[in-house]
């Protein structure tokens, strides 16, 4: 959850796959891209989000993510 404003520098957590992770906004451009990561046990995360409108006023969203590590085993 995101307890202030989308901006640099923002954290916010959230769970997946049983893991409690905390992400931090990397990058902000409105309405264009957006990049944010964090860290769950071994792993680190980035993700790149960038917006595109179509020419009928539909947004495409397309996601780019790289991971680093390998998670432990509990």
């Amino acid at each position: 959850m995101l307890g202030g404003e989308f901006e640099v520098g923002a954290a916010f957590s959230w769970e997946t796959h049983g893991l409690s992770v905390t992400s931090a906004v990397y990058e902000v451009e409105p309405l264009w891209r957006t990049c944010w990561g964090g860290a769950a046990q071994e792993i680190e995360q980035v993700h790149v989000w960038t917006f595109s409108e179509t020419g009928s006023g539909s947004v495409v969203v397309t996601t780019e993510e790289s991971v680093e590590g390998v998670p432990r085993l509990t």
